[in-house]
Order: C-alpha cells, then structure tokens, then sequence
C-alpha cells in the first residue's frame, strides 16, 4: 500500500489504525486503496498538539468507484522536545485521551439532542483521530467573534453540560469522583509544582 506517514504520527498510527479509523467512520464493507498525510494548515495552529489531515481513498464492496476521505489528526509533537516534555510532564494529553475514551462514550450515551463533539474515531496514547469537521463547513474563527459565534459556542457548551448531568444522575456517581484530577486546570498544577518548589 502506497502512502505517506506524517511526522508527527511518529511510527504510531499503523495501517490496522487506519482501518480501524475507516471502519468505524465508513462501515466494515469499505477497502482502504491508500491513504496519506496532509497538512492541516499553512501556519501552525494551536499549542500542545501538532496537527495535520489524514487522507485516505477507500473503495465500497458494492461500487467500483473510489472515494476520499480525510480526518483530522492530533498528535504529541515529538518534533519539538521541550512542548513534548511539557505535555508528558504535565500529562496533559493522557488526560485528553482519558476523556474521548472513557468520559465521551457515557457522555453521549443516551443525550438525545445535536451532538455538541467531534466524532473520535481512535484514541492512543500519543495520536487522537477525529473527523475532519471542515467536511460539515466547520472553519477556525477570527479571534474576534461576532454574536453568532458566541451563541453557537454558549449553545453548544450547554448542551456539553447538560449531557454531564445526565450522565452522572445515570450513573449515581461524578465524573470527578470517577475521574480525579482530570478536571484540574493545568495552570492550576503548574502552580502547586512552582510552589512546592519554592
């Protein structure tokens, strides 16, 4: 199989993740013919995180026709050692992990309302694959947002809280009991480990 691995999935997305990932996005009738990295962006966007497009042309058991697809990838930038060490230091994509595993599947579990996340198709312990959201003509926002931003982001985080209430009156128990500490703030613990320093 041709294709080409980004950098930043460093070795850890293998061909079997790839079809993992199709599997669970297409259906377990689709054959993966290639797939390859793009870059998601021009400019590097966000912190803690490298990014880039998973592109993958697959073909279904009833067409002979070909299909593309792409997917959006968040890795641990292994390319910048002192954010890689950050990260690790301060398990803060473990703690990213733990929560599209574990905390997304019974958040969603029974919330009948617009879904308020991305779809994530594969969880590891250094790469997160989600679906490509430009795809529903998602696009990143000025840093300056107009009134209908706002609402659509206050929207969708009611609905993100709202399905946590069910969840936890499902459950009979928090999140937070659950889960401790991956609710901390991360500033928070940057703070008490200065401090303990001190």
């Amino acid at each position: 199989m041709a294709g080409t691995k980004p950098n930043c999935f460093h070795g850890f997305l293998s061909t079997e993740d790839v079809q993992a990932v199709v599997t669970k996005a297409l259906g377990p009738n689709v054959k993966i013919v290639d797939y390859r990295a793009k870059s998601y962006s021009e400019v590097r966007v966000g912190f803690l995180g490298a990014h880039s497009l998973l592109e993958v042309t697959v073909q279904r058991d009833t067409t002979t026709f070909s299909e593309i697809h792409s997917f959006f990838v968040k890795c641990i930038p292994h390319n910048s050692e002192k954010e890689a060490k950050l990260i690790t230091d301060y398990q803060a994509f473990k703690r990213e992990t733990t929560f599209f595993r574990d905390l997304v599947p019974e958040l969603l579990k029974k919330f009948k309302s617009e879904q308020w996340s991305p779809e994530c198709y594969l969880v590891k312990d250094d790469v997160l694959v989600f679906e490509n959201l430009k795809m529903k003509k998602f696009r990143m926002s000025n840093l300056i947002l107009d009134e209908a931003a706002v609402k659509a982001a206050a929207s969708t985080l009611a609905r993100f809280h709202a399905a946590s209430v069910v969840a936890e009156k499902r459950l009979k128990k928090s999140f937070h009991e659950m889960y401790p500490g991956l609710f901390v703030q991360m500033v928070s613990r940057c703070h008490r480990r200065r401090h303990r320093r001190g």
